[in-house]
């Protein structure tokens, strides 16, 4: 790519901003990639990762690795610039980052996925892909508006949570499997520790619950796997999928029972 096209990208993604609010111009860039001719090469007016940095090996062979391996990097810094990022989100459009954790201080059930697919990730918030039956089975399931926001507040009333076991990665698609480098975990052992009042986590599919024993590993609260509510799972009908998930108004009930004094 071009330091030009470069600058337009970064921009476009709000991955660094002037001090104004503008774009970095492409001196800016070219500058900044000739301090690391380990990382980057310019030939014929264009930026190209050294064939022999770490990263472009890593890519080239496709085996997985975490992110954290990557912080030998640079960063896109300046002192005018208000906007600081990795380099790594740069270097791949791919990169997505998960939400933060939507709980409060009554919250008793913790559902996790796995991260937000690409609708959601766009339209900054949980299980809004048309095609996921998360929200339908939920307003089914405890008798709540169809309103997608009013479901959120209701859900909160009654003591559910939600988060997922990835934090970020670089993933092709929605599906778990477009994972290109190992996604960084959140940090669920500290959370649970710090949210005592988390009594039980659910799994939103088998995916999710696999990356938890992976990443995560045991945690001092009681545990189901519920089916994905994603669309890739085909193996079951809407309805079967809404049975099962009628465990959690069971899990409620029994947790809430438990933490009465």
């Amino acid at each position: 790519m071009s330091c030009s096209d470069i600058a337009k990208e970064i921009y476009s993604k709000k991955l660094y901003l002037q001090k104004n609010g503008s774009m970095a111009p492409p001196r800016q860039i070219r500058a900044r990639v000739k301090k690391y001719p380990q990382y980057f090469v310019i030939k014929d007016a264009k930026i190209h990762l050294s064939k022999s940095s770490e990263l472009t090996k890593k890519l080239q062979e496709k085996k997985t690795f975490n992110l954290h391996q990557l912080s030998f990097l640079p960063h896109l810094h300046g002192e005018d610039g208000v906007k600081k990022k990795s380099i790594t989100q740069v270097v791949s459009p791919d990169f997505k980052k998960g939400f933060m954790p939507w709980i409060d201080k009554n919250t008793k059930v913790l559902i996790l996925g796995t991260m937000p697919g690409d609708i959601s990730t766009e339209q900054l918030s949980y299980y809004l892909n048309p095609s996921n039956t998360f929200w339908k089975i939920m307003n089914r399931l405890f008798n709540s508006t169809d309103h997608f926001e009013k479901s959120r507040d209701f859900l909160s009333s009654i003591g559910i949570g939600l988060w997922d076991v990835y934090k970020e990665g670089i993933r092709k698609g929605s599906l778990d499997s477009g994972f290109s480098i190992h996604p960084v975990p959140n940090d669920i052992k500290g959370f649970i520790k710090k949210h005592k009042s988390i009594k039980y986590i659910v799994f939103n599919g088998k995916e999710a619950h696999d990356a938890f024993l992976k990443e995560i590993g045991d945690v001092n609260v009681s545990c189901i796997v519920m089916p994905s509510t994603s669309s890739t799972n085909t193996h079951m009908t809407f309805d079967e999928k809404f049975d099962a998930w009628t465990q959690l108004k069971k899990i409620l009930k029994q947790v809430k029972h438990n933490s009465t004094p």
